[in-house]
């Protein structure tokens, strides 16, 4: 299980208040890190257009399995979070303000073509349905979603936040949302 802060962020100091070490005493196989304290390696993306090589933690050469653990909100930037954004997290923290100048979408899209998750589970307890990521209004669907694809459980979360009233994604089709779009585009599901 690994945490990579924001910008501005610190995971360590988010770990010492939840204390995730703990798992590992519970779960033998598992094993908890703080993705800075790796290096980054610089990856390319073959078929970028807005993104063409970005820092991925070293970390994701060592796992044999990796489970994206989004949260469904929408974002003020991005429009939607779920899984493609999540993939965000584990870029350079000091390259994500990059990634946010422009074509942001497009470039969530192109990152996850270098990363292969194997499942994605987003916690659709509760969700903010219009600004976030961090403020917003609250609703809560009370849901878990499992998923082998990214793009479906976008799709799906997109749709979740629809049915609420006052929701910012009321006007968009899933499948025009710009990180969307380009995932398709890209082949990855």
């Amino acid at each position: 299980m690994g945490d990579s802060p924001t910008f501005f962020g610190n995971s360590k100091k988010y770990f010492a208040q939840i204390n995730p070490w703990q798992l590992q005493k519970d779960f033998k196989n598992l094993r908890v890190v703080l993705l800075n304290d790796h290096p980054w390696v610089k990856k390319l993306v073959p078929d970028g257009k807005y993104l063409k090589e970005v820092s991925l933690t070293a970390f994701l050469d060592q796992v044999d399995k990796l489970i994206l653990l989004p949260c469904l909100k929408t974002h003020a930037w991005a429009v939607y979070t779920g899984a493609l954004k999540l993939a965000v997290g584990l870029v350079k923290p000091a390259e994500r303000i990059k990634l946010h100048a422009g074509h942001l979408q497009e470039k969530i899209a192109e990152l996850n073509s270098i990363i292969k998750p194997d499942l994605v589970i987003m916690d659709a307890r509760s969700c903010f349905i219009n600004k976030g990521p961090a403020h917003g209004e609250i609703k809560k669907p009370n849901l878990i979603l499992a998923s082998k694809t990214r793009v479906e459980a976008d799709i799906e979360g997109i749709k979740i936040i629809q049915g609420f009233p006052g929701n910012s994604l009321a006007n968009i089709n899933p499948l025009e949302l710009p990180q969307i779009k380009r995932a398709k585009e890209l082949g990855i599901s």
